[in-house]
């Protein structure tokens, strides 16, 4: 999530902002089944307290914030791949025992 202040934002004269969404479809078991395109959310408030509370949602201000980046991060060691940092990090517990 990218670090704004409220006079960063775009549109802060009318103090109303364009925010983005990735539709999402839920199963009979409520889990989520699918995320579809990305929706915007026009004429939302734009003051600091508004925006923070639909960003922590899933919204961002810019729909380029919302693409899948297929990026897969591999164990220097045993050339295994993992989504993300995190997943890598608990990995390298395995190769750091003893």
């Amino acid at each position: 999530m990218a670090d704004y202040i409220v006079s960063q934002l775009p549109n802060i004269k009318d103090k109303r902002i364009t925010m983005y969404k990735r539709e999402t479809k839920y199963g009979p078991d409520g889990n989520v089944v699918e995320t579809g395109e990305i929706v915007a959310m026009p004429n939302l408030p734009a003051d600091g307290e508004t925006v923070l509370k639909y960003m922590r949602r899933g919204f961002a201000l810019k729909p380029e914030d919302l693409m899948e980046v297929k990026q897969e991060i591999k164990c220097e060691v045993c050339d295994k791949s993992f989504k993300n940092a995190l997943g890598l990090t608990g990995h390298m517990r395995t190769h750091n025992k003893k």
